[in-house]
């Protein structure tokens, strides 16, 4: 058996299609892999631009033409927090389906920490100690706490990095001002949530999202996709922070291992990673590749 995920992100859409047996995740068997960086979230969750609603569009016929030619038994394609929010929304998932000729499922942000918990798990390294799991997104953050394999917190938090982007860092380079207007909101929006995992040792925070993978990129070099994780060390992360953060957008384009389309709001996410290790003080960072897409694969195959 076949199966196809699509993954409407709001910077990134991702496909994948792999065969059954995907329940063994050390030797499952990946036919495809596509991913392309839309930023569907630069309106601010407010409104797909017109100009990046057509190039999705774009991207999305290339989708299709991978599911012509693999003839998945099963597909499921999701949308997320900018199809939850923006007010062309609809006629935008009106359009993408008539495209792939399969219906579009908008989930909402628990449902997607969900996926993201269940793709996360397949590391082995997850399923003992105790570890935080962000998927820092376009249009939103998903927040997972598990302790030796098991969910035990999970939140979806309005903390998109293409929406704090427009909101927040007005400057460039990013501003003392935006900085500390950013963190008052980040304060507010998760304080009951990590008063709810308060005093717990936390062994490491976990990521598989487009900053996660530029720290990975830029600290470690690029590793091959799978069920390993990379650890980061927390001197690293800092060190790296405060040179990504004095950095204007056109000299973070320049810097060695970042990415050109994630240079725009490389800063946002890494803004938005350091309070969390400020707030939960994990004894490491852990870069993993698998999330959300592979946690739908699996629910596919059961």
């Amino acid at each position: 058996m076949i199966c196809a995920v699509i993954d409407l992100g709001s910077n990134t859409f991702h496909l994948l299609i792999t065969e059954a047996g995907f329940s063994n995740p050390l030797s499952f068997n990946i036919l495809h892999r596509e991913t392309h960086f839309t930023s569907l979230s630069a309106g601010g969750g407010n409104r797909i631009p017109e100009d990046i609603y057509e190039e999705a569009l774009k991207k999305i016929k290339l989708f299709a033409d991978a599911l012509t030619t693999f003839r998945p038994d099963k597909v499921k394609i999701v949308g997320t927090a900018v199809l939850r929010t923006a007010t062309n929304s609809l006629a935008f998932v009106h359009d993408a389906e008539k495209i792939l000729r399969h219906p579009i499922d908008i989930i909402e942000g628990l449902t997607e920490a969900m996926y993201i918990a269940q793709g996360s798990l397949i590391h082995q390294e997850i399923k003992t100690g105790n570890h935080v799991i962000l998927d820092i997104g376009g249009g939103s953050t998903e927040c997972i706490y598990i302790s030796d394999g098991s969910i035990k917190a999970i939140k979806s938090f309005p903390l998109g990095v293409g929406v704090l982007k427009t909101i927040y860092f007005k400057n460039d380079p990013v501003g003392q001002s935006d900085l500390k207007a950013v963190n008052r909101y980040f304060e507010e929006i998760t304080a009951d949530w990590l008063s709810t995992i308060s005093g717990i040792e936390i062994d490491s925070i976990a990521g598989a999202s487009g900053t996660f993978e530029s720290l990975e990129n830029i600290i470690c070099g690029k590793s091959e996709y799978g069920s390993h994780v990379t650890p980061i060390s927390l001197e690293s992360f800092e060190k790296l922070y405060h040179t990504i953060l004095s950095l204007c957008e056109q000299d973070r384009k320049l810097f060695p291992g970042v990415p050109e389309k994630r240079a725009v709001l490389l800063p946002v996410g890494m803004e938005l990673i350091r309070f969390f290790i400020q707030k939960l003080k994990p004894k490491k960072l852990l870069t993993t590749h698998y999330s959300m897409k592979e946690g739908i694969a699996l629910s596919l195959t059961d």
